[in-house]
Formats: C-alpha cells, sequence, structure tokens
C-alpha cells in the first residue's frame, strides 16, 4: 500500500527539475539496461576480480569490472535481447496471421 502511495505522489507531481534529471538521457539508459546490470554484475565482482590487495582490487580490478559490465550489459540489452524478442515477435506475428485464416 505504502509503495502504490508513492508511485501515485511521484506521478501526479508536475514538471520539475528533480523529473527532468530521472527522466534524462542517462538514467534513461541505465533503467533500459538496469536488468541485465543486475544479472551480469555478479559475476564480474567475485573471483579472480575480487582477490589480490586492496590497491590492486579498487584502483585497477574495480574500474576493469564496471567497464567490462556495462559493455556486456549494453551489448545484451541491444544486439541478444533485441535479436531474440525481434524473432519471438515475428514468431507472433505468425500465429496471429495463421489463426485469423483458419478461423476465416
Amino acid at each position: 500500500a505504502a509503495t502504490a502511495v508513492m508511485l501515485a505522489f511521484i506521478l501526479i507531481q508536475p514538471a520539475n527539475r528533480v523529473s527532468g534529471v530521472l527522466g534524462g538521457p542517462h538514467l534513461r539508459y541505465i533503467a533500459t539496461i538496469s536488468y541485465a546490470l543486475y544479472v551480469i554484475h555478479p559475476l564480474t565482482a567475485h573471483g579472480w576480480w575480487n582477490a589480490g590487495s586492496v590497491t590492486e582490487r579498487y584502483l585497477f580490478k574495480r574500474p576493469m569490472c564496471f567497464v567490462i559490465t556495462f559493455a556486456l550489459a549494453h551489448s545484451s540489452t541491444f544486439y541478444w535481447e533485441k535479436w531474440w524478442s525481434s524473432r519471438a515477435r515475428d514468431w507472433l506475428r505468425r500465429q496471429r496471421q495463421r489463426l485469423l485464416e483458419t478461423s476465416a
């Protein structure tokens, strides 16, 4: 209930600086790839990436991990998922057409 009230409150707000920032291109991009970030980031946060001295981990490995995570999330969202979504839409379109032809 509290989430619904908060969401309703946010949606009825007039346009302001905060909504401009939240709806801007940078955060919109992160929102677009957010699920891929969620899925990919554990793969780049454990194992070899988490070994070594504090300096090595935070000055070298973490920035590299950050870049790799975003690159993989971008590729996953805009290429891999786009390809599969396109194939699914085509298949559904053919199924609907076939259903219309058989019912007519």
